[in-house]
């Protein structure tokens, strides 16, 4: 009866063994590569890249937010002046001035606007290149998710 016992462990033990093994063999690879991935990623380095990158474009939605806001200004002081000129060929082409006015304050302000933050992810994507490799891996977002329109 002991030899047959054996025989059943032993059967069993050629079944398990080999199956072990290979459960061994496909996750060494990933748990290798998750290591290497982290040992050549600098966290810090990623969060200075964010911080840096995210205060520039706070500077630009305050950059912006400032020149809308002068433009509307500019734009009510300029339309009420054209409306309290009694020469009504007059306030046509002042109204007209005031509304181009503005147009060219506001465009110009979403141009500086755009430009400061494709500025400021063209740096964060430089200076995320040198915090190792596996960054892009990680956080796929892009610059479209800061665009204002």
């Amino acid at each position: 009866m002991n030899a047959t016992k054996l025989s059943a462990t032993l059967l069993s033990l050629a079944v398990i063994l080999p199956m072990l093994a290979q459960a061994q063999v496909t996750a060494t690879p990933v748990a290798e590569k998750t290591a290497r991935m982290h040992k050549t990623l600098d966290v810090a380095c990623v969060i200075s890249a964010i911080d840096t990158r995210d205060t520039a474009i706070e500077s630009a939605v305050d950059a912006y937010a400032s020149a809308w806001k002068a433009a509307l200004e500019t734009r009510k002081n300029s339309l009420k002046a054209a409306w309290s000129d009694t020469d009504a060929k007059m306030r046509r082409q002042d109204i007209q001035k005031a509304w181009s006015a503005s147009s060219a304050a506001v465009k110009s302000a979403n141009q500086d606007f755009e430009k400061a933050r494709k500025n400021a992810w063209k740096q964060f994507r430089k200076d995320n290149n040198s915090c190792g490799s596996g960054v892009a891996k990680i956080d796929r977002t892009g610059s479209g998710v800061d665009n204002m329109r």
